[in-house]
């Protein structure tokens, strides 16, 4: 089975409107991402219950799996989330620099999912 298949990741499209199972939410938290056996810094976008969208300098290679690490600090919790690379969306201001890198969350368990879930209801 390829990458592609086994996590549900779409053909290419052009038109990015919003077709999403789960409502998002604009916010910037500083994330961590440990990818290539890196560890990366950067802001969100957005965030939902199925993934994340980050602004980056950089590409990630589509399929790749990562790790996303962040922090509630009201409740003195780190996330630590598998997640999946779906694409990489260039800025429309500037198109050839700066993009919009969407990830897909992998979840553990149930537990994963609902920390995830108070922790995004509480930031909306």
């Amino acid at each position: 089975m390829c990458i592609r298949d086994r996590y549900n990741i779409e053909k290419k499209k052009s038109d990015y409107s919003e077709k999403r199972a789960q409502p998002r939410i604009s916010v910037e938290i500083p994330v961590e991402i440990y990818i290539n056996n890196q560890t990366k810094k950067f802001v969100t976008r957005d965030i939902s219950l199925l993934g994340i969208c980050l602004n980056s300098d950089e590409r990630f290679p589509v399929g790749e799996e990562l790790l996303v690490i962040f922090s509630d600090k009201e409740l003195n919790k780190q996330f630590l989330i598998k997640a999946v690379v779906l694409r990489n969306i260039p800025d429309r201001d500037d198109p050839g620099l700066n993009y919009g890198v969407g990830i897909k969350f992998i979840f553990e368990d149930d537990k994963q999912k609902k920390e995830l879930m108070r922790f995004i209801l509480k930031r909306s």
